[in-house]
């Protein structure tokens, strides 16, 4: 199995096994801290074989801050099928997948790493700066 793409964008939906994807390649992010960002996490995986997604397969994705701390963690788990070759002849098996980044609390600003790994092995890691926003005369502050 090998990873075609991971990026963080401004949004990400899977729709009849289509990635559809809007402001990919997100790097910056100004946040109210602590705060969310409004981002997702677009991932597309490729099987390497008509059975490499076949079977029990777990996707981890883990945040950590420029200290190594623990930001937020989502894992995926799926069920492939098995394919008949005979029946899937001109099929490349790929797996879109659409993470949601929005639901988790950033408090610390600095450089940020997003790790994606697969029935634990690491396929890649993205970094996000996220910056405290900064508006004259606005204070933001925890109710």
């Amino acid at each position: 199995m090998k990873l075609n793409m991971a990026v963080l964008c401004d949004r990400a939906t899977v729709r009849e096994g289509l990635l559809h994807i809007l402001g990919a390649g997100v790097t910056r992010c100004s946040l109210a801290l602590p705060g969310a960002p409004d981002l997702d996490l677009a991932i597309l995986l490729q099987g390497e074989g008509l059975d490499d997604l076949a079977g029990r397969h777990t996707m981890t994705v883990e945040i950590k801050d420029s200290e190594g701390q623990g930001v937020g963690r989502a894992e995926l788990g799926w069920d492939g099928p098995t394919v008949d070759p005979s029946a899937a002849e001109d099929l490349i098996p790929q797996l879109p997948v659409a993470i949601p980044i929005r639901a988790i609390q950033f408090t610390n600003p600095g450089e940020h790493t997003v790790t994606v790994a697969v029935d634990g092995h690491e396929l890649t890691r993205l970094s996000v700066f996220i910056t405290k926003a900064e508006i004259p005369g606005v204070t933001f502050r925890m109710a």
